[in-house]
């Protein structure tokens, strides 16, 4: 069990915190070939107390990389591969906020995925999970551990060898986002984003089916409370 502290201390009754809420806000993507990808005016949501910012990146250039939202710089949650989960802590009362990616090395394309969450309290990670597709396998999945009331991300991405070819959430998840990110050696590389917004203390396994095969596919999932 992975666990990152966080940063409110505002407590819900007899020590325990509120309810996490989790929102689905946006996404986008580059495929400028730059070590600094802005998603400048990204929409984050409308103000929370005690509000975290979740960001999904795709990058193929980001294992020693980092990124900031509205200028305050984000925690790695977990990375694999060409994808990785961040969040901070942005307690303030904008809507929208510059999302930079600061790449390891020229990059030649990036996506996000942007979610709010916020409980007026601590919120803190509780799990995470990872797993990729080979040639022959359709679908990816991980077992994590969640807390009652808390929430999970998952994302996806991966080049189609046909352009038909769609992700689908396994039980427990509800898709939010799923866009072409670039056509790379004429193969278009997508990016999926999905989420449970009410986990139920139990270990849970989450996944991704696709349509067909991918290449460099990678799945990951981080449980929050």
């Amino acid at each position: 069990m992975h666990v990152l502290p966080g940063v409110h201390q505002n407590f819900f009754g007899a020590g325990v915190s509120p309810p996490v809420t989790l929102t689905y806000v946006s996404s986008n993507s580059s495929t400028t070939h730059t070590t600094t990808h802005t998603f400048a005016s990204q929409s984050i949501g409308a103000q929370q107390a005690g509000r975290y910012i979740v960001v999904a990146v795709y990058s193929p250039d980001m294992t020693n990389g980092s990124v900031t939202v509205g200028g305050a710089s984000a925690s790695k949650i977990v990375y694999n591969g060409f994808q990785s989960l961040w969040w901070v802590s942005y307690d303030n009362a904008n809507t929208t906020a510059d999302i930079v990616l600061n790449c390891t090395d020229t990059s030649e394309r990036a996506g996000i995925i942007v979610w709010q969450m916020y409980n007026g309290g601590v919120i803190n990670v509780v799990d995470t999970g990872t797993d990729s597709w080979s040639d022959s396998n359709y679908s990816a999945s991980a077992t994590i551990d969640t807390e009652a009331d808390g929430a999970a991300v998952a994302i996806a991405s991966g080049f189609m060898y046909n352009s038909t070819t769609t992700f689908a959430p396994q039980t427990g998840l509800v898709e939010r986002a799923e866009f072409l990110v670039e056509y790379n050696i004429s193969l278009p590389y997508y990016m999926w984003g999905a989420d449970d917004t009410k986990t139920d203390g139990t270990s849970t396994s989450y996944g991704c089916d696709t349509s067909g095969q991918l290449q460099n596919g990678r799945f990951l999932v981080a449980s929050f409370r």
